[in-house]
């Protein structure tokens, strides 16, 4: 199990490098929401909106299953919630001018 959350946020670093985005560093999860839309929410502690300019301030952020690898970064955010670790959040785009659309998810160890 160790090993196949270790690839996995190994997959996820390597593949968020050829995005462009904004990292929301050293905050905590405090929800993760997924609904019968096949869409979600991870709640971050930070409440910066940095790919919404504009837009209120909310900790939402959004991600749907079409969202490559959508499923490894609920998974990422719920066992760090789950841990009370701290994460970094990579975001880019806006979702319906108000929520950041997370693409990549990475749990600090301290």
């Amino acid at each position: 199990m160790k090993m196949q959350i270790t690839l996995a946020l190994l997959l996820l670093m390597a593949s968020t490098l050829a995005y462009s985005g904004t990292w929301i560093k050293d905050t905590k999860i405090v929800d993760v929401r997924w609904y019968n839309s096949d869409a979600g929410f991870i709640t971050t502690a930070d409440t910066s909106n940095p790919e919404c300019s504009g837009a209120s301030l909310n900790g939402n952020r959004y991600l749907n299953s079409s969202t490559l690898g959508s499923d490894k970064m609920i998974s990422l955010a719920l066992a760090a919630m789950m841990a009370d670790k701290s994460v970094e959040i990579l975001v880019d785009q806006c979702y319906n001018n108000k929520h950041s659309k997370i693409t990549g998810v990475i749990v600090k160890s301290q």
